[in-house]
């Protein structure tokens, strides 16, 4: 059981991607064309099917977002917020990011969604949009996927629940595409903005 043949065979099984790496410059250099080449690839079909990229992440434990790209700067780990008084429920505060100061909205809170204990806003996406720049608190980072405009599902109406306007429709019946236009513009008005 401890034969030393069978120690050497088990850490030779330890890889790791970089081993299977290239040394060799020139094979590097053909590496790098060819994923260059596939993304590039990858670009062309979403652009000719008309998909829309997003990043998709959670909203407590079950609720799944989206929120476009095109209008999306930058993910990041929520950092040490600032705290400020006599403001909504929904702003979580503010951070400087990079010598500017970056207003925090708590979607869960905009949203009139649950609040427990358990979940924890992990992230901040950052989104631009009608000449705002606002950070979102999000609780975890699921990855990207993309949507065809016209294939996205209406979005159930119920009362008690997200406005209609907040939303531009659901993706694969599970993670609701939020329309940053609308909420960015709502933000505004209730911040006292135009």
């Amino acid at each position: 059981m401890n034969n030393p043949i069978n120690k050497k065979c088990r850490n030779n099984l330890i890889q790791y991607a970089v081993d299977f790496m290239p040394k060799n410059l020139d094979d590097q250099r053909i590496l790098q064309e060819r994923a260059e080449h596939v993304s590039k690839e990858k670009v062309k079909k979403m652009v000719a099917e008309n998909l829309v990229t997003y990043v998709r992440f959670k909203l407590g434990d079950h609720e799944y977002y989206g929120i476009p790209y095109h209008v999306t700067k930058e993910v990041m780990h929520k950092g040490t917020l600032t705290r400020i008084p006599s403001v909504p429920d929904f702003i979580a505060g503010v951070i400087n990011r990079r010598g500017m100061i970056l207003t925090i909205i708590d979607l869960k809170k905009f949203f009139h969604l649950p609040v427990s204990d358990q979940t924890k806003n992990e992230y901040i996406i950052t989104v631009i949009c009608n000449a705002m720049t606002v950070g979102i608190l999000v609780d975890n980072i699921v990855g990207s996927d993309a949507y065809d405009p016209t294939l996205i599902d209406t979005p159930l109406s119920s009362a008690g629940t997200i406005k209609a306007d907040y939303v531009l429709g659901l993706h694969n019946g599970i993670t609701t595409i939020i329309n940053v236009k609308t909420v960015l513009s709502e933000l505004a008005l209730q911040l006292g903005g135009k």
